[in-house]
Formats: C-alpha cells, structure tokens, sequence
C-alpha cells in the first residue's frame, strides 16, 4: 500500500467515524471510545502530511540555495 492510498484509507476510515460519532451525539449516547479513535486518526493523517511537507520544505530550500 503506497502512503496516498494509506493516507486516503485513513481519510475514508475518519469520516466513517465522523458520521458513526454525529449519529451517537443525535441519538444521546457515549462516544468516548470513537472520540479517541478519531483523535489517533486525526494524529497519523496531520503526521503524514507534516512528513511529506518537510520533505517538500527541504526540497525547495535546497532549490533556492541552488539558485542564490
């Protein structure tokens, strides 16, 4: 599994989440297990994407000292 379609499965698992949480909260019940479920998933998605733009940062950077 290549990290976008990681990425994009775990996009797909959170709003299945979002939706499993909103349904709780209309219906008045717990939803502290999914709340930290969707705290894990929110913290590997803002992982991922701060991973690829460190890697875009230093690219760039290093492009511009290049041109400088």
């Amino acid at each position: 599994m290549s990290k976008q379609q990681f990425k994009s499965a775990l996009q797909d698992e959170l709003n299945k989440l979002n939706d499993q949480i909103d349904w709780k909260i209309m219906h008045r019940l717990s939803y502290a297990c999914d709340a930290r479920r969707h705290k894990q998933l929110t913290s590997e998605l803002r992982r991922l994407n701060r991973d690829h733009l460190g890697l875009w940062r230093s690219l760039t950077t290093s492009a511009l000292s290049l041109l400088l």
